[in-house]
């Protein structure tokens, strides 16, 4: 839609890199702005839902797998994680409220648009690692139950990576300022699940063994009272072994569980 609505002087220096925006002025003449702007609030709620949702559930898997910080991995009386519920959301009003200034071009912004640029291609990483996490599974584990599958397999998770890994590599290698950066913010945390992991090692008795706690049958903090057989929702974030990173993914009111090797 960008190539066929406007020429490519256009797309190159459409202002504040908004091409879409662009577009849809050139569309709409007078109402492109508004327009963009309703649009992506529409887009925004979306996103907020599933990330308070998806979110503070992987705080609590952390948690339980004394990854984390011990209250996280506690439900409240409406057997939700509210502890990282509330933690979650102190964090995302430091990184949304505070301003910058770039004094060579006289602009305000916020610190969130900096860290986006930053993070977006590591969170690119991951994501290609959840869908190496399909294969991998489907490998070791044939006979699990699956009551998702993921549709066109392999050619479409196949697709994804592909398509994925073309993505970063072309923003490593066109924007290294904001891809290298974004890397090292997220090996900072290494040295965190480094210490937590040895001190979980040094504790007795050792990690908790996937098959005790499955048979733990800790409280599901997705599961509402009175559900039917846990089986046919999503299988328990607190009952994912430790080799294994719950990642949540809501959709249309449906949920499903995938699961990435570490």
């Amino acid at each position: 839609a960008y190539l066929v609505t406007l020429p490519l002087s256009s797309i190159q220096n459409a202002p504040y890199d908004c091409v879409a925006t662009a577009t849809l002025q050139a569309i709409f003449p007078g109402l492109g702005r508004d327009l963009m702007a309703i649009a992506i609030m529409i887009s925004t709620f979306g996103c907020i839902n599933s990330l308070v949702l998806a979110g503070p559930r992987a705080y609590y898997a952390m948690a339980r797998d004394r990854l984390f910080f011990r209250p996280a991995g506690r439900l409240n009386q409406a057997r939700v994680p509210g502890w990282s519920i509330w933690v979650q959301g102190i964090w995302s009003l430091v990184l949304v409220l505070p301003r910058t200034y770039n004094p060579k071009t006289g602009a305000y912004g916020n610190l969130y648009s900096n860290l986006l640029d930053y993070v977006i291609s590591a969170a690119l990483i991951f994501y290609v690692l959840t869908i190496v996490g399909l294969f991998r599974l489907r490998k070791v584990r044939p006979d699990a139950e699956r009551p998702y599958r993921t549709l066109g397999y392999p050619v479409v998770p196949a697709l994804y990576i592909l398509g994925a890994t073309a993505i970063l590599l072309a923003l490593f290698a066109y924007r290294p300022y904001t891809t290298w950066p974004g890397l090292l913010i997220v090996l900072c945390g290494a040295p965190v699940y480094g210490l937590l992991s040895r001190r979980l090692r040094a504790r007795p008795g050792g990690p908790p063994s996937p098959d005790r706690e499955a048979r733990r049958r800790c409280p599901h903090p997705l599961r509402s009272r009175g559900s039917a057989d846990w089986r046919h929702g999503v299988q328990g974030v607190s009952e994912a072994p430790r080799s294994f990173r719950a990642r949540v993914n809501f959709s249309g009111g449906c949920c499903m569980l995938a699961r990435t090797v570490v």
